[in-house]
C-alpha cells in the first residue's frame, strides 16, 4: 500500500519547484497516476530503496568528514562559506555594541512627517530622559515643526569629590508627545563606580554614533535655530507674537528680584542676600519660597495676553544662604524658539549662581513645550495615536494647536472635554465645535496650568 512507503523513499522536489511537484493530494504525481503499487512490487522497491538509502548515508558521512579537513580551495583562497562568515562578523559586533535598531528605524521613524496632516507615528526610544539637566543648547526645528533637536549635558565631572559621570547627547524630540525619538552620541565620561547598566549608560548605548548626526541633518534641515522674544516672520502663524514676563510675589527676607525682556527672551537676577536678615527659626528658613516668574504671550490676534508658563527658580533661599561664601547672585535666561508652523514654542530656562561654595555647582537648565495659544492637552489610547496625531495638526490649522498629546493604555469610550475657569469654558466650546461627534463638557474646580483636557473617543477620531 502507499501508506507503507517510507518517507525517505519519496524523492523531495527542488525547493524552487516545490509547488509544481505536488498536486492537491500531497503525493508525487507519478504515484498518484498509477493508482498505487502491488504488494510484490512495493516489497521489491522497498528493498531497492533501502540499499540506495544506505549508500546515500555512507557517501554523506564521508563527504562531511572530507569537509572538516578541507576549508580552502586548491588555489589557497578561502572557501566561500568562510568568507561570508568573516564579512558578517563586524556587523554582528557593531549590533551587540550599540544595542539598537537600524539607523533608519530610529533617525526617521516611519519616515518624517512631511505634511500637516501626516499621521505617521514617532517611535519612542527605549530610554526616555528627564527635561532637567546641567546644560542645554537648542539646535533647531525640522521644517515641518514635528520635531526639534537639542544638545544636552547631564551629570558632572567632579573628580575625587563625587566621581565622574557625564552624558552629552544630541536629542531629537517629537513635538506633540515630547518623547525622545532619536539620539546621537557626543561624549560619555564615567569612572569605575558607575554601574554598567545605569540609565545613562543604556541611553549612551542606544544612541547612534556621533558621525551619523550630519547625515540626519542633511535629510532633516534644521530651521528657526536662534532664540527670539518676538516671533520672526518664519514662525508661521506665530509671527509678530511676543513673550512678556512678570515676577510673582515678594522675594524673601530683603532680597531683590527682577526680570527684564531681552532680544532672546528674558533675563532675571536675584541678589542682595543679607546674612543679618536671615531668620534664625529653621522652620521659617525652610519655608522661604524662591521667586517665581510668569511668562505670557501677547501680540496679533490675541486679546490681552495668554499665560504660557509659571516657573520657580531652581535655587532655594535656604540652600543659597547655607552655601554662601561671598555676595550671592542667582541669575538666568529664558530663551524662546518658535516652531516654523506657528503652533508651538520651546522655552529654554538656564540658571546659575555666583558667590556659593565652589564644591556645590549650581548651574542647571530645563525646557518646556507650549502651544502658541490657550493651553490644552489631547489624550488618546495607544492604538489611536496616528488618528490623534492627524487630528492635532488639523486643530492647529484651525488656530487651536494642542500643548501636547498624551497616550494611555486603556481605550477611551467617548469624547469628553474637561476645562478649568472662565477662559477654559470659552476654549472648551471652541474645541467642542471643532471636534466631530458628540462630546461631554465637564467643568473642573480648582487650579491647573492647563485650561482644558480632551479625551478623544472613537467618533472624534473618525472610527
Amino acid at each position: 500500500m502507499i501508506s507503507t512507503l517510507p518517507d525517505y523513499a519519496r524523492k523531495p522536489p527542488r525547493a524552487a519547484h516545490a509547488e509544481h511537484s505536488m498536486d492537491e493530494s500531497g503525493l508525487p504525481p507519478r504515484l498518484h497516476r498509477t493508482g498505487g503499487l502491488t504488494a510484490h512490487r512495493a516489497k521489491r522497491r522497498c528493498r531497492n530503496i533501502s540499499l540506495v538509502f544506505a549508500l546515500i548515508v555512507a557517501v554523506g558521512l564521508s563527504s562531511v568528514a572530507g569537509c572538516k579537513k578541507k576549508t580552502t580551495k586548491q588555489d589557497g583562497h578561502p572557501a566561500k562559506s568562510e568568507t561570508k562568515v568573516k564579512a558578517s562578523e563586524p556587523a554582528r559586533k557593531a549590533s551587540e555594541t550599540n544595542n539598537q535598531p537600524s539607523p533608519d528605524a530610529t533617525v526617521q521613524p516611519r519616515p518624517a512627517n512631511s505634511g500637516a496632516t501626516n499621521a505617521s507615528s514617532m517611535h519612542p526610544m527605549t530610554i526616555q530622559l528627564k527635561r532637567n539637566m546641567v546644560r542645554l543648547k537648542f539646535l533647531g526645528w525640522t521644517k515641518d515643526g514635528h520635531r526639534f533637536v537639542i544638545q544636552t549635558t547631564r551629570g558632572r565631572l567632579m573628580g575625587a569629590l563625587e566621581g565622574e559621570d557625564q552624558l552629552i547627547l544630541r536629542e531629537v524630540h517629537d513635538t506633540l508627545t515630547g518623547r525622545l525619538v532619536a539620539s546621537f552620541q557626543v561624549k560619555r565620561v564615567t569612572d569605575k563606580d558607575v554601574p554598567k547598566n545605569s540609565r545613562w549608560n543604556r541611553a549612551w548605548r542606544e544612541a547612534k554614533p556621533k558621525s551619523e548626526y550630519q547625515a540626519f541633518v542633511a535629510h532633516n534641515p534644521l530651521v528657526n535655530t536662534k532664540p527670539r522674544r518676538v516671533a520672526p516672520a518664519s514662525a508661521g502663524r506665530a509671527a509678530g507674537k511676543k513673550l512678556t514676563f512678570d515676577a510673582i510675589g515678594r522675594p524673601p527676607y530683603g532680597t531683590t528680584f527682577e526680570i527684564k525682556a531681552t532680544r532672546r527672551g528674558g533675563h532675571y537676577l536675584w541678589t542682595n542676600f543679607d546674612e543679618s536678615k536671615k531668620p534664625e527659626n529653621e522652620r521659617l528658613l525652610a519655608r522661604a519660597r524662591s521667586p517665581r516668574v510668569r511668562i505670557r504671550l501677547a501680540g496679533p490676534g490675541i486679546r490681552g495676553s495668554l499665560a504660557l508658563l509659571t516657573f520657580s527658580l531652581k535655587h532655594r533661599y535656604q540652600q543659597l544662604m547655607q552655601d554662601m561664601v561671598r555676595e550671592i547672585k542667582s541669575f538666568g535666561d529664558v530663551s524662546a524658539f518658535w516652531s516654523p508652523t506657528g503652533d508651538q514654542v520651546v522655552l529654554v530656562i538656564t540658571m546659575d549662581t555666583e558667590g556659593t561654595n565652589d564644591e556645590v555647582p549650581e548651574d542647571g537648565a530645563r525646557y518646556y513645550i507650549r502651544a502658541i495659544g490657550p493651553q490644552y492637552r489631547l489624550i488618546a489610547s495607544n492604538g489611536a495615536e496616528n488618528e490623534a496625531r492627524a487630528l492635532a495638526w488639523k486643530l492647529g490649522a484651525l488656530g487651536l494647536p494642542p500643548t501636547d498629546l498624551a497616550l494611555r493604555q486603556s481605550p477611551i469610550p467617548a469624547t469628553m472635554v474637561q476645562y478649568w475657569g472662565k477662559d477654559g469654558k470659552t476654549l472648551a466650546d471652541k474645541l467642542a465645535a471643532a471636534l466631530p461627534g458628540p462630546e461631554t463638557l465637564n467643568h473642573h474646580k480648582g487650579r491647573s496650568w492647563l485650561q482644558a483636557k480632551v479625551q478623544l473617543g472613537p467618533q472624534a477620531l473618525g472610527r
